[in-house]
């Protein structure tokens, strides 16, 4: 009875496949056939035999064995066969004999095609469970192969013909499907298996392998026997090993950090926390726990030891490796002031200038960490940084000027020559007053140290999390692995997608879809009465969880699909005159040869439109995506058009990947509802993060919050705010008092001729020349600090990180200025207002008789009079000027036995000549008794042609 079944069910198969296969009744045929022997070379009956069209990697027929061992069966010419054959007892729990094989040879016209005797290796077979989870990515490996090896040599078994590959292989593909997870070994022989495994790594797929022999017990197994044995324990030794690798290479790259000179606490201290949690980590290995909290402790400890410590380190070296370059700029810059405060002949400036800048780049050699890295790497180009900056400035203080000399004779002095007046006198009053120039730069140079060493910006990187506002309900919860390019989507295995279930205790809506397939080539065809149509993207679903989160906007129809039906878009129902219930063929293409997918039930149709706007709770598409060309040919990702779509059931979808259509499928997404009831949701979303390397957007109480690992950017230093704000209070209590101390250098200053901002400028820069000397000393201190810290620190974590940007340099005069500028304008203005008679000193006499004697002077035999004031007022400050004069006049207005009447400010005239002339008249009332007298005043600015100030006549 057993025997007649048998038959039946080859007889079937040998039709199926002579329907399927892509021949014709027409081709010439010829007898293939062979003989299957054991070790000792007897015959083994009934012995299964595939042959394979190795033409086109498809299974032609499967045939039996004869009690002498031989098989036949006819086969098309013209094509190559390869033959799989081997032995399984149905009484014993293991195959009996192992896969062998022979090469493929070609079938010929009108010559049989002998195949050379296959010899089967009596065998025993391993069931592999347990997964394989990769702690660089934090995914299971969706596939993966078993070899099985020599203990002694660690090479591949090889007896015979023996076929000693496994898993995701040619046995399983061609001579059975079910044998993903067997091994088949030798009999009576000891070997080991070695795994290799397709992982996602940090640069996408990679080849993981790691040996599996039985805890050094080896695998030795009789003829048919049959065992499991779980692979997890010895894929976690594997991930454990990794972890310690790069702990090690953490530690290696801190410590030629440190080396250098880099001060690198935060980082030892990251590094030890590492090593705790990897401790950890083991401990729960060996006690058989591979859980969630196993895999995110293992995950951290791979994400702060390979990505955080390297990432660290490597933005300090090329930031200062960048600063070892720029900032010879800075200190030549800040050689020449120094040459310049301390000296007034610029012989001794230019010499001094050499020396100071020597000096300083040998404290900048020594306290820099990135100097010793271009010294060691680039020495041509530091030595060019180094002797450029002095040059160039040199050229540009001391010889630019000589070369260019203002015209002897101007009749105004220049701003270039009122800048240096003003600045040489502010230099000499620091140095005169040594007190309070020594109380203020102290604490200027202090101040700028502090913001140096305390004020850092620097990428950290780990877990972040964003949030916005959105309408969506609370406790909604999704998770995908975005990569950060290259691709769409990188799958979450099943085995995860279950395990986010279980924690929360809920059913997932797993949603699976087609990979992006190469430029212009689609997935699938769909094929409806001879018509055919290019499908690039395929979604999977399961119907009943996916309509709880995402309605599909269907037409006609409902999104309930099965395993044997198929959704449609609109279009394709006019396109191809399909309607609901028709029948459909989807084919797979490969080497330019089509084959049958399967044939599907029309189950309904989506709105093209709608679907091109429907969108996951992230923001992104719902749509698979696609390589097209775009600006520039360059080939970028975008979404499929929603009419090159099709929607399918997800055991449908995930079949694509099989042999021999081995289309990329995978989830590309997990979504659930959380019970708010769940403790601790927040801390599971991020164990998830960490153990699988997924991205999550839960929504709660009107936010969206997105949590991933990546890198932030982080600015610290707010503190230095209020050590700053005393800083410029004490130089502006110092400066008060300066200028109550200079009030007669004030009147002497109006004498010669300086007007009120020349005279503010004095004290303006006064206050810049101490803010650029503490801003250069506090910055070279602030270096000096991180080298302390570096030198006696180094085991200690005291809170600080280096910040080596070389604009840092700019930030701290930028500093000491916005310091000591804002703190010195108060006391300037002050100042100023000195050299500006005010209205009270015009007015004011001594006595009556006084007054009288002053007004017949005034009055006496004048009918007009016209006076110059040695005054001038630049062209820009023309207006502030009139400004000030009217309303000074204006004030006079409320004034009885002395008021001013008919105030006007005529509008600016040119004159023939280019003389620009403004005037403000007013008339001048005097009341003695009974007599009043009147003065009509003009006051006149002139501007002549080629100048840009005015000068003043009072008429």
């Amino acid at each position: 009875m057993k025997k007649c079944v048998c038959y039946v069910v080859l007889v079937t198969i040998s039709i199926f496949s002579l329907i399927l296969y892509p021949s014709s009744l027409s081709q010439t045929s010829t007898r293939l056939y062979g003989r299957i022997l054991d070790q000792d070379g007897n015959p083994i009956p009934n012995a299964k035999v595939v042959v394979m069209d190795w033409s086109y990697t498809v299974r032609y027929r499967i045939i039996f064995t004869d009690e002498d061992g031989w098989y036949s069966t006819n086969v098309p010419v013209g094509h190559r066969f390869k033959v799989y054959a081997y032995y399984d007892n149905p009484d014993t729990p293991g195959v009996d004999y192992a896969p062998s094989s022979s090469k493929d040879y070609l079938a010929i016209p009108e010559k049989p095609l002998k195949i050379p005797d296959i010899h089967l290796v009596k065998s025993a077979s391993i069931n592999i469970t347990g997964i394989i989870w990769y702690i660089e990515s934090g995914l299971i490996s969706p596939s993966f192969k078993i070899i099985v090896i020599d203990p002694e040599t660690q090479l591949p078994v090889k007896i015979f013909e023996y076929i000693n590959v496994y898993g995701d292989d040619e046995v399983s593909w061609f001579v059975n499907s079910r044998w993903k997870r067997l091994v088949i070994i030798p009999a009576d022989k000891m070997v080991d298996l070695k795994i290799v495994a397709r992982v996602y790594g940090l640069e996408g797929i990679k080849i993981i392998q790691f040996k599996v022999d039985n805890g050094g017990k080896h695998f030795k197994l009789s003829q048919g026997e049959f065992i499991s044995y779980a692979v997890t324990h010895d894929a976690f030794l594997l991930d454990i090993s990794i972890a310690e690798k790069s702990i090690y290479n953490a530690w290696k790259i801190i410590d030629n950090a440190e080396k250098i000179g880099f001060y690198v606490a935060p980082q030892k201290d990251k590094l030890l926390e590492a090593n705790k949690l990897l401790e950890e980590a083991s401990n729960r290995v060996n006690l058989g726990k591979y859980d969630i909290v196993t895999q995110s402790a293992l995950r951290r400890v791979f994400e702060i030891s390979s990505k955080k410590i390297v990432l660290e380190i490597n933005e300090l070296e090329t930031t200062a490796y960048n600063g070892a370059i720029v900032l010879p700029i800075f200190l030549s810059a800040f050689a020449i002031t120094l040459a310049f405060f301390f000296f007034e002949d610029n012989r001794k400036k230019l010499i001094f200038t050499i020396i100071f800048y020597l000096i300083i780049i040998g404290v900048f050699i020594v306290t820099y960490p990135g100097a010793p890295l271009v010294i060691s790497g680039n020495l041509e180009i530091f030595l060019m940084s180094i002797l450029g900056s002095l040059i160039g400035l040199v050229f540009i203080v001391f010889i630019l000027p000589k070369l260019f000399k203002e015209p002897e004779g101007t009749v105004k002095i220049s701003m270039r020559n009122t800048i240096a007046v003003t600045f040489m006198l502010g230099k000499r009053y620091v140095k005169l007053r040594k007190f309070r120039a020594i109380l203020n730069l102290t604490s200027i140079i202090i101040l700028i140290a502090a913001v140096t060493t305390m004020t850092s910006m620097y990428s950290i990187y780990g877990l972040q999390v964003q949030t916005k506002d959105t309408d969506l309900p609370s406790n909604m919860l999704m998770f995908k692995n975005i990569p950060s390019e290259g691709n769409a989507f990188i799958p979450i295995d099943e085995i995860t997608a279950r395990e986010i279930s279980n924690i929360f205790n809920t059913t997932a809506a797993v949603k699976a879809e087609t990979l992006p397939p190469p430029l212009n080539q689609p997935v699938l065809y769909l094929k409806h009465d001879e018509q055919e149509y290019k499908i690039y993207g395929v979604i999977g679903i399961d119907p009943k969880n996916e309509k709880a989160f995402v309605q599909i906007p269907m037409v006609k129809g409902t999104q309930d699909v099965m395993s044997n039906s198929v959704i449609l878009p609109m279009i394709l129902s006019y396109r191809l005159n399909i309607n609901i219930g028709d029948k459909i063929v989807l084919m797979s293409s490969k080497g330019g040869i089509k084959r049958v997918f399967g044939t599907f039930i029309v189950k309904g149709f989506f709105d093209d439109k709608k679907m091109s706007s429907l969108k996951e709770f992230d923001g992104n598409t719902y749509l698979p995506l696609r390589y097209v060309t775009g600006k520039n040919k360059k080939v970028v990702l975008k979404p499929c058009n929603s009419s090159d779509i099709i929607i399918m059931s997800l055991d449908t979808v995930f079949r694509l990947a099989e042999k021999p259509h081995d289309i990329q499928v995978g989830i590309s997404r997990v979504i659930l509802k959380v019970s708010p009831n769940i403790k601790d949701i927040v801390d599971k979303i991020t164990s998830i993060v960490y153990a699988k390397g997924l991205q999550a957007w839960f929504v709660q109480g009107g936010k969206l919050k997105h949590f991933f690992l990546g890198s932030r950017v982080e600015v610290k230093g707010y503190q230095v705010i209020i050590p700053a704000i005393i800083v410029a209070l004490t130089i502006t209590i110092t400066m008060f008092t300066a200028v109550r101390e200079r009030r007669h250098e004030i009147l002497v200053y109006m004498a010669v001729g300086f007007n009120p901002t020349q005279v503010a400028l004095t004290f303006i820069a006064e206050s810049i020349t101490m803010g650029l000397i503490g801003g250069g000393i506090g910055y070279l201190l602030g270096l000096s600090l991180y080298k302390l810290a570096a030198l006696f620190f180094s085991s200690y974590n005291i809170g600080m990180r280096e910040n080596l940007h070389w604009w840092m340099s700019v930030v701290s005069i930028i500093a000491a200025l916005g310091v000591t500028i804002p703190a010195t304008l108060k006391p300037a203005i002050d100042a100023a207002m000195m050299t500006v008679p005010s209205r009270i000193r015009r007015v004011k006499v001594v006595s009556e008789k006084e007054k009288v004697k002053r007004e017949e002077r005034i009055f006496k035999a004048y009918t007009d009079r016209t006076l110059a004031l040695p005054v001038t007022v630049s062209k820009d400050e023309l207006e502030i000027f009139i400004g000030y004069v009217y309303s000074q006049l204006e004030a006079l207005k409320a004034g009885f036995t002395e008021h001013v009447e008919n105030l006007k400010e005529l509008p600016e005239e040119i004159r023939p000549d280019g003389t620009h002339r403004k005037v403000v008249t007013f008339e001048y009332i005097i009341m003695r008794g009974s007599e009043t007298y009147i003065t009509v005043n003009d006051i006149i600015l002139e501007m002549k042609p080629g100048t840009d100030h005015y000068i003043i006549h009072i008429k």
